[in-house]
C-alpha cells in the first residue's frame, strides 16, 4: 500500500510540475501577445503623425513594447497570483508550493529578459515591484546587479534603504528536495546592506543599520537599529542582535546567540556560546544580560 501510495504521489507531483511549467508558457504567450498587439497600435498612431520621424517611431514603438511587457506582467500576476503566506510546503504537491511556483514564473518573466532595464529605470523597478506586492519605497536604492531571489508580499524594504551589488535576498528555503520553508524579510528605514551580502528568510534588520560586504545572514535572525555589522561575518540560525551594536570584521556568532544592545564584539571574534561573550563584558553585572537560548527550529 505504501509503495503503491508513493507512486501515486509522485505521478501526481510530476503532473502538478508539468502543469506548472505549462502555465508558463502560456502566460508567457500571453504577455508577448498583448505587449505586440498594444504597442502596434501606439506605432500605426505615431506614424499618423507626419511631423514624427519614421525611425524616432520604431524607437518609442521598442521602448514601448518593453514597458508594456513589464507592466502586463505585473498587473497579469496581481490578477491570477494569490499572496504567499510563511509557512512550510511540500514540493509540487501543496497550494502554497504552487502559489510560489506561480509567483516565481511570473517574476522570471521580466527577470529573465528585461531585468538590468527594470532595475536601472527607477520609475519602472518601482512599478513593477509593487505590481508584485513588494512592501518597498521609491526612495528605496537598488544596485543594477541585486539578486532578488523572490518578489512577494514577504520582503518588505524600508524608507532610504540601500542594497549594494551581487546583494541575495530569499524568501524561501528548500530544506530537502521534497520541502520549502517561507518566512517574511524586512529591512527597516534608512538601512545599508553592502555588496554581495546575502540576507536569508526570516531576518528582521532595524533601522538605520548597516550590514557589511560578504556578510551572511542566516534564517530568523533579528539586528536591532543604529547597529552596524562588519565585512566578511558570519552570523548563523536564530541570532538576535540588540540595537546600538558594533559587530567587527570576520565574526562569527553561533546559532541562538542573543546580544544586548550597545555591545561591541571586535574584529575576528568567534562566538559560540554565552561563556564567549563573558571576556567582552566591562562590568560584572552586565553578565546577567547576555543569554544563550535553544536553537530554534527552521521547519
Amino acid at each position: 500500500m505504501k509503495k503503491k501510495q508513493r507512486r501515486s504521489n509522485g505521478i501526481i507531483n510530476k503532473l502538478m510540475l508539468c502543469v506548472i511549467d505549462l502555465i508558463w508558457i502560456i502566460g508567457f504567450i500571453t504577455i508577448v501577445s498583448s505587449s505586440l498587439y498594444l504597442t502596434d497600435h501606439i506605432n500605426n498612431y505615431l506614424l499618423s503623425l507626419e511631423f514624427i520621424n519614421r525611425f524616432i517611431v520604431y524607437g518609442l514603438s521598442i521602448f514601448c513594447f518593453i514597458n508594456l511587457y513589464i507592466i502586463i506582467t505585473g498587473i497579469l500576476f496581481r490578477i491570477f497570483v494569490p499572496k504567499i503566506k510563511p509557512g512550510r510546503a511540500k514540493v509540487g504537491l501543496s497550494k502554497k508550493h504552487f502559489y510560489w511556483r506561480m509567483n516565481w514564473h511570473f517574476y522570471s518573466y521580466v527577470f529573465l529578459f528585461f531585468k538590468k532595464y527594470t532595475f536601472y529605470n527607477r520609475i519602472m523597478r518601482y512599478t513593477f515591484l509593487r505590481l508584485f506586492r513588494v512592501n518597498i519605497k521609491y526612495s528605496t536604492y537598488l544596485a543594477e546587479t541585486v539578486d532578488l531571489q523572490d518578489a512577494n508580499n514577504l520582503l518588505t524594504i524600508g524608507r532610504n534603504s540601500g542594497l549594494g551589488s551581487e546583494v541575495i535576498i530569499a524568501t524561501h528555503l528548500a530544506l530537502s528536495p521534497k520541502v520549502v520553508i517561507f518566512r517574511e524579510v524586512n529591512i527597516g528605514d534608512n538601512t545599508h546592506i553592502q555588496s554581495r551580502a546575502s540576507i536569508a528568510p526570516g531576518v528582521t534588520i532595524g533601522n538605520q543599520t548597516m550590514i557589511g560586504f560578504d556578510t551572511v545572514i542566516s534564517i530568523n535572525v533579528t539586528i536591532g537599529n543604529n547597529t552596524r555589522v562588519g565585512a566578511r561575518c558570519s552570523i548563523d540560525t536564530g541570532v538576535t542582535i540588540g540595537s546600538n551594536c558594533r559587530i567587527g570584521q570576520n565574526v562569527y556568532l553561533g546559532a541562538g546567540i542573543s546580544i544586548r544592545d550597545q555591545m561591541v564584539i571586535p574584529d575576528g571574534s568567534k562566538i559560540l556560546n554565552s561563556e564567549d561573550l563573558i571576556p567582552l563584558l566591562t562590568h560584572e553585572k552586565e553578565v546577567s544580560y547576555v543569554t544563550r537560548v535553544s536553537i530554534p527550529s527552521i521547519n
